[in-house]
């Protein structure tokens, strides 16, 4: 078994903090004080990700306006809160443990999730995914209607300059 020499230590050591960066980038986040949240991949001008949590931001966070438009019909906040309507429309449910519930479908290139905690609604989130379609005006919250992906200047056109930014810009 070969050992590592100080000479081969210090050609190596360099090369391994340079390409430490690029590896532990994280996503881009954008996140507001009302619970809304947008993330998408590292150095994408894009959010392919909107979520509203009442836990996120300044915490118990009442629900704002939210209105999913599928092909099949929307969905308004108090049908993304009934975990049996989203069931009787196909949502597959997953149990997590702890009173933990997360009911998801998949649908058009996006992935739609609602969460309870206990049976209380606490959040929803909308992924576009990389290789569909994009969801034009696939969802609406406090009556602003977009797509996703979403570019940050609509993001911020429509809801304004987000609380937390990372990374900063």
């Amino acid at each position: 078994m070969p050992f590592l020499t100080k000479p081969l230590i210090r050609l190596l050591l360099p090369l391994t903090l340079l390409a430490a960066p690029g590896c532990m980038r994280g996503n881009e986040t954008a996140s507001y004080n009302n619970g809304l949240s947008f993330v998408g991949r590292p150095g994408q001008k894009e959010f392919d990700t909107a979520s509203w949590s009442l836990n996120r931001g300044l915490g118990n966070n009442p629900p704002p306006q939210i209105v999913l438009h599928l092909p099949d019909g929307d969905l308004d906040d108090a049908k993304l809160s009934d975990p049996k309507a989203l069931q009787d429309r196909g949502w597959a449910l997953e149990d997590r443990g702890n009173g933990n519930t997360i009911l998801s479908l998949s649908r058009a290139g996006h992935t739609l999730y609602s969460e309870f905690d206990n049976g209380k609604w606490v959040g929803v989130q909308v992924n576009a995914s990389s290789d569909g379609e994009k969801g034009k005006n696939i969802l609406t919250i406090d009556g602003k209607t977009f797509s996703l992906p979403i570019s940050e200047e609509e993001m911020v056109r429509l809801f304004g300059k987000p609380a937390e930014r990372w990374p900063e810009r």
